[in-house]
């Protein structure tokens, strides 16, 4: 099933000296159209301590000094432009940038600024991409007689999607936290389209209907609703929920972010004329590695056209998910790597999971039946927290090379940019642990 999504028109900015302030007087008169200014954030503490081993950061600190130093790069490029004139400015750290509000002469201001990057048109459309035999096929059965307990308890597993019924008998008392980008008034838990709580029941779901829908029914889920009861949502509202996945309850001191996060949607965009090094949604999934956040995205139903996966599936920071079906074979519609970037060529998808035909929780308290990679990344999403709770100081690229290198084989001998590493592996995978 493909919802498409996202209204608004956005624009990538990247920056290089400043100019005159004729300029700036000529911009009043002038029509504004919503930009996303990417700022150079070549000494920030998230860029150096990529490399320092997980259990020696202090995470909620390094953030906070990301966010200084973010801050004081966005207060020299908004200085730039008298603050009377600088409409609708709003920061996501978490993406190197921020949103604004500019005349095509502010734009060429900025332009000049040592302090910005480039500007990309991300004039994009988000899209939504759709046990038990999945559980089966991914050996959860034999997971938990082997390891009995390892069932995600006590990890936090975040998802942008639709939202969630919380109320679902099969994910009661899983929902620790909620934030609403549709609509910021409401405050409890919804799903009116039904694919989140769909792709929540696979992640989290339990057993009151006498059959497992969850890989790991014990985990803490923190959910971000983006999407409408259409399907769509707006690029700025899915950067702030990766964003808000970071520290959801506002508070650095608390250790509330999720280790592992999981999106089943994509944004439309021909990424062969884009730097990924440069893209928002790259940057906000590479920041969030740094952080100890992994972050899954489901490939796309683009197949079987080879160069089909799409942002933010094709960034190189992201798990990117292949669907199989009950016999193990890939899905005709899955979407095929490698990703095609300006700057180089990236191997994705990077491993595969069940996605045809998965039964999972529904609003309202049933079940029903999806197809596509949408299915397929959360059986991924809920192997990361299963390996987070057998030890909670793995990395996210030491998790990512221990799911990677346990998938069993599924098409040609090795890595394939159909399948990526194979089929994940729940039991080989917490063997190595």
């Amino acid at each position: 099933m493909i919802i498409r999504s996202c209204e608004v028109l956005f624009c990538s900015v990247l920056l290089a000296l400043t100019m005159d302030a004729v300029i700036i007087e000529k911009a009043n008169a002038l029509p504004r159209k919503i930009h996303f200014v990417v700022y150079k954030m070549d000494q920030s503490p998230l860029k150096l301590n990529r490399s320092t081993p997980l259990a020696l950061r202090n995470i909620a600190g390094l953030s906070l000094r990301h966010q200084g130093f973010f801050q004081n790069v966005h207060s020299h490029v908004a200085s730039l432009i008298d603050a009377d004139r600088l409409v609708g400015a709003r920061p996501l750290w978490i993406a190197d940038g921020a949103e604004m509000n500019l005349t095509p002469a502010q734009v060429s201001l900025l332009k000049k600024s040592p302090h910005v990057l480039a500007v990309l048109p991300l004039n994009r459309r988000g899209r939504l991409t759709d046990f038990t035999y999945g559980l089966k096929r991914i050996k959860i059965p034999e997971l938990r007689t082997n390891h009995s307990g390892i069932d995600g308890n006590g990890i936090s597993v975040g998802v942008i999607d639709t939202g969630i019924d919380a109320k679902h008998p099969d994910l009661m008392g899983r929902v620790v936290a909620y934030r609403d980008f549709v609509d910021p008034k409401v405050l409890q838990p919804r799903d009116d389209q039904g694919h989140g709580t769909h792709v929540a029941g696979t992640i989290a779901g339990g057993a009151t209907s006498g059959r497992s829908i969850g890989v790991a029914p014990k985990v803490n889920l923190v959910i971000a609703k983006t999407y409408n009861s259409r399907g769509s949502a707006r690029d700025i509202d899915l950067l702030s929920a990766m964003q808000w996945m970071t520290d959801p309850d506002d508070n650095p001191a608390t250790a509330d972010a999720p280790r592992v996060v999981n999106s089943s949607w994509n944004v439309d965009g021909v990424i062969g004329s884009i730097d990924f090094t440069l893209e928002p949604f790259c940057i906000a999934i590479s920041n969030m590695r740094t952080l100890g956040i992994a972050s899954v995205i489901a490939a796309g139903n683009d197949g079987p056209r080879r160069n089909s996966i799409k942002i933010p599936g094709a960034c190189p920071d992201a798990v990117t998910v292949a669907s199989t079906d009950s016999s193990d074979r890939l899905t005709d519609s899955s979407s095929r790597g490698p990703s095609l970037w300006q700057n180089g060529t990236i191997q994705k998808p990077n491993v595969s999971a069940p996605g045809k035909d998965i039964s999972s929780s529904t609003p309202g308290g049933g079940y029903r039946t999806r197809s596509g990679t949408s299915m397929a990344s959360p059986h991924v999403v809920g192997m990361f927290a299963l390996v987070f709770q057998k030890n909670a100081l793995l990395t996210v690229d030491e998790a990512q090379r221990l799911v990677e290198s346990q998938a069993t084989d599924i098409e040609s001998a090795g890595y394939d940019t159909a399948t990526g590493w194979g089929l994940i592996n729940s039991v080989s995978t917490i063997d190595q642990i």
